[in-house]
């Protein structure tokens, strides 16, 4: 059975739509009728769930194909999840990061038939209007079913130039009214308790999979209004397994069986995606391990074995997708890998904890962002520790200890291991070696497990172990695991951040701090509990001291990488086990070898996720997703190309070099499409931003749907040197009809012109502009004068277009006006503006003060031959709020809506009408006049 779908009415829409966690970006509506049923025919409750059925049963979808169904007395059933994309028009559903909102109106609107009017009406205006408003969208975003198709849906008597009349009234409305005062509206779907919330059971925890690109809603695909059966034995081939988009098939999960043991609550999970049986450990055991180590043997090699268990906050489909990822790259590098996928539920608790402290504590709520630095973290501590975070966090524990206990999971997995041991260590050529990786809380699963481990195997040692931003406290490490070192542990390394970057971390962007200083603080029974994986926790302790050599006396059984270091560049406590460095360090130490046969495959994204955050390794119920959420892949990941591309997948970048002879073709043959989006948001402190990264990872994924090749730099990677010389590169290589992409999204500033190029122009403040690189305090900002070098370069006939997303951007390409600093921005608002400090002057005039006029200083707007989209005027800031900038959310909206074959002055018009009634923000678009008119990232003829 689905679950129950829920209702809201027209009242709860307003409140629904503002406070949905969205980490999908709309980009347009699209509106359906059902046909049938009718008006008449219409049910209720079992006439969504007939729809349900035949959609899931008939079809093979994963889910209902629409988001929301709007029926005649004007109430809205919620379908779909929100963030996963529709099944809507054949080639027009999106992705699990960004596309179409789709509404199914129950009616048959063809001409003699139903009448689309009040309450119904009414109903579909609001829904529309509140989606399009929360993401800026225009009213003709509102597309119809037969503007994509050849039916009549949705309906022939739906007049779609009326229907928008009446929807820019209703916007208006709205907008009107948003000026005044408004009393903050309670979420529908309050948790009931802290186990499970009303929203993850009804509507924000569906299963809603990824179906294919050219799913379409026929009008015939409601016509069944019988219960059809849904027995649970019926499962369609096609349907997608991961709630966020990700394919988990039944090909992966087949190959994933020999290396995976699936727990819940400690025990074999009988239910999920993934199921797990005794009978499953033992063909490990005994069929498996058997025939790698009889492989192994003949080649003269050693059988190692590595059992790895992730984080506890891991929800069991990313637990999934993580080892989907790493398994492949062991089994290369000759290791043998097993993982543990524990459930502990503790994602949704912490999730609705954090809610909680949000919605009922921290005043302004979520929206308010302005609220969110290190002076609230304490009372997220107290409110997190009054609201039973030690009973969620204990919870968690006790799984851990249930999986290595009498009948727990863990346990009978240990207990087959030693009669492996036992049955084969004598009949192989080379030794059979244990090692064990544990991720934060995967350090408490192996203080239990490693002792069952070596009761069980009467005598064998783990030969490594490696836990990464461990999270068990130092009491509990030194009680079970300390006294093995040197015995039936052989070498402990600990992979963990140093305080700076612990404190730089945040939780779900509520806490300002790493997870493991909110357990420190307020999730273990005392406060400031000592936590194995802070730097101070092993510091403040004499006997780790000597125990990692931080005495000045080399450790024997035990070391410690710290990140940021040349084996470690971790810089978020969920980013370890997607940093190759650290992955390529364990892997090392596994093998007692320098050789590396595969590299570690840096990027992890999965359906619009980041894994490596914190927030992204948890399938968190849309009612408890905080304000921000990574909607694209892993920043090397190369997702494949859209359908309508001949091109090969592009090969993951990494600091912007690559080959440069193997670019996607331009859709039309016509040349090489290639790009460089950058996003910066740690810079720290006040200076912090927010949604930079999310922006060039939503760029990279709309240009790459274009047939672009994307590198992409963000945050530690995007230092001064890194942009420029990806930059660099790109137009060294780039040939005549060649399209480059350059974006940035990051903070701008402006600083003392040094070489008088300034002064040249028709009106000037003897400012340069500046973008602001992450390294900005040891090197130097990167003027509009470095980045005209390097256009300056361009080939003649190479397109090379920027959009830039900072404050003062409007002349960063082009030495024009500068401009006044940015004034103070309004509540929920960030600007990216950075003011120039004198140690970055300094830098500067060091830095530029001795470099010669470079020749370029008259160049003029006739002359160019690039083309700059700015988020601003130079005079005006650029905001960024919900994690998202503004520029970006309208411009790439426009993007992936309209495509590129609109002229760069159309392009321009409607990204700005998204900015329509604001003052503070104009997008303007600089290049020679004739550039104008030509088509928007299209080769030059």
């Amino acid at each position: 059975m689905p679950p129950p779908f829920k209702q809201l009415q027209p009242n709860e829409v307003a409140a629904f739509v503002e406070n949905y966690p969205f980490s999908r970006t709309i980009t347009d509506v699209h509106l359906h009728h059902t046909w049938r049923p009718n008006h008449s025919q219409y049910k209720g409750a079992s006439t969504i769930k007939a729809m349900y059925d035949y959609h899931t049963n008939t079809n093979g979808w994963s889910d209902i194909a629409q988001h929301a169904t709007v029926a005649p007395d004007g109430t809205i059933w919620l379908g779909r999840n929100w963030n996963s994309p529709p099944a809507s028009a054949s080639g027009h559903n999106g992705s699990a990061a960004f596309g179409p909102f789709m509404i199914e109106m129950i009616g048959d609107f063809d001409k003699g038939r139903d009448v689309l009017k009040d309450p119904q009406l009414k109903s579909v205006l609001e829904l529309i209007a509140r989606v399009q408003l929360r993401f800026k969208l225009p009213p003709e975003s509102l597309r119809f079913h037969n503007q994509m198709s050849g039916k009549t849906c949705p309906g022939s008597s739906v007049d779609r130039q009326a229907l928008l009349k009446d929807l820019k009234a209703q916007i208006a409305t709205i907008t009107k009214a948003m000026n005044a005062p408004v009393l903050r509206a309670k979420a529908p779907f309050s948790p009931a308790t802290l186990q499970v919330c009303d929203l993850a059971r009804q509507h924000g925890n569906r299963d809603s999979g990824n179906d294919p690109a050219n799913a379409e809603l026929q009008e015939s695909d409601s016509t069944t209004l019988s219960d059809l059966s849904s027995s649970g034995s019926y499962e369609p081939a096609s349907r997608q397994r991961g709630g966020d988009g990700t394919e988990l098939t039944a090909n992966t999960l087949s190959a994933l069986r020999p290396h995976v043991i699936n727990l819940t609550g400690g025990m074999f999970s009988s239910d999920g995606i993934f199921t797990t049986t005794p009978g499953d450990v033992d063909a490990i055991f005994q069929q498996y391990l058997p025939r790698e180590l009889a492989a192994r043997s003949e080649a003269g090699q050693v059988l190692r074995i590595l059992f790895y268990a992730h984080g506890g906050l891991v929800s069991e489909s990313n637990g999934l997708k993580i080892a989907a990822q790493h398994i492949p790259w062991w089994l290369k590098n000759g290791v043998y890998p097993i993982y543990f996928i524990w459930e502990t539920g503790l994602f949704e608790t912490v999730g609705a904890l954090l809610q909680r402290i949000i919605a009922d504590i921290l005043p302004g709520g979520r929206g308010a962002r302005d609220l969110w630095d290190y002076t609230t973290d304490p009372l997220v501590e107290r409110a997190a520790r009054a609201l039973q975070g030690v009973h969620i966090w204990g919870g968690m524990k006790h799984h851990a200890a249930m999986a290595s206990s009498g009948g727990g999971g863990a346990n009978y997995a240990a207990q087959q291991l030693g009669k492996f041991l036992a049955a084969h260590s004598g009949t192989s050529k080379k030794p059979i070696e244990l090692h064990a990786v544990g991720h934060s809380a995967g350090s408490i699963f192996h203080s239990h497990f490693l002792p069952t481990a070596l009761d069980a195997a009467n005598g064998a040692t783990f030969r490594t172990v490696q836990f990464m931003a461990p999270a068990i406290r130092v009491d509990e490490f030194q009680s079970r695991l300390a006294g093995m070192l040197g015995k039936g542990i052989r070498h402990l390394t600990m992979f963990t951040m140093k305080k700076d970057f612990e404190r730089d971390d945040n939780c779900m962007k509520v806490y300002r701090k790493s997870l493991l200083y909110l357990i420190h603080h307020a999730l273990e029974p005392e406060s400031e509990t000592p936590i194995l994986g802070l730097e101070e926790s092993v510091r403040s302790n004499r006997e780790l001291q000597r125990l990692f050599g931080l005495d000045g006396i080399a450790g024997t059984n035990a070391d410690i990488v710290w990140s940021v270091s040349g084996e470690s560049g971790a810089t978020t406590h969920g980013g370890f086990d997607d940093d190759a460095p650290t992955m390529e360090s364990i892997l090392r130490r596994i093998t007692g070898t320098d050789s590396i046969s595969q590299p570690f495959p840096v990027s992890r994204g999965f359906g619009g996720k980041d894994l490596r955050s914190w927030e992204g390794q948890v399938d968190w119920p849309e009612g408890l997703r905080m304000v921000e959420q990574s909607i694209a892949s892993s920043s090397s990941s190369s997702p494949s190309p859209s359908p309508s591309s001949s091109s090969p997948p592009s090969q993951p970048g990494s600091s912007g070099g690559g080959d440069s002879g193997n670019y996607p073709p331009h859709a039309a043959g016509t040349g090489k499409r290639r790009g460089l989006c950058v996003g910066i948001n740690n810079y720290g402190g006040k200076n912090q931003l927010y949604g930079c990264v999310a922006d060039a990872k939503r760029w990279k994924q709309v240009l790459e749907s274009l047939g672009f090749q994307i590198d992409l730099l963000t945050d530690w990677a995007a230092t001064r040197q890194g942009i420029l010389s990806s930059l660099q590169q790109i137009v060294a290589v780039s040939q005549p009809g060649d399209v480059i992409v350059f974006q940035y999204a990051g903070h701008g500033t402006q600083l003392h012109d040094i070489d008088g190029d300034e002064a040249m122009q028709d009106e000037h403040d003897n400012l340069d502009e500046a973008l602001v690189p992450i390294d900005f305090d040891q090197a130097a900002c990167i003027l509009d004068d470095d980045i005209a070098a390097i256009t300056a370069a361009l080939p003649e006939g190479v397109n090379l277009t920027s959009f830039i997303d900072c404050c003062h951007s409007g002349t960063v390409t082009r030495m024009l006006i500068g401009g006044a600093h940015a004034a103070r921005n309004a509540a929920n608002y960030r600007a990216r503006y950075m003011v120039a400090t004198p140690a970055m002057e300094d830098i500067n005039r060091e830095f530029h003060g001795q470099k010669a006029a470079r020749g370029i200083r008259n160049r003029r707007m006739a002359t160019q031959r690039d083309i700059l989209f700015s988020a601003c005027s130079s005079r005006q800031t650029a905001k960024e709020h919900g994690a998202q900038g503004d520029f970006t959310m309208a411009a790439t909206g426009v993007l992936s809506t309209l495509g590129t074959g609109i002229s760069n002055d159309e392009f321009l018009r409607r990204t700005t009408s998204s900015f329509s009634g604001w003052d503070d923000q104009t997008p303007e678009l600089w290049c020679n006049d004739l550039f104008k008119h030509r088509s928007l990232l299209a080769p030059f003829p």
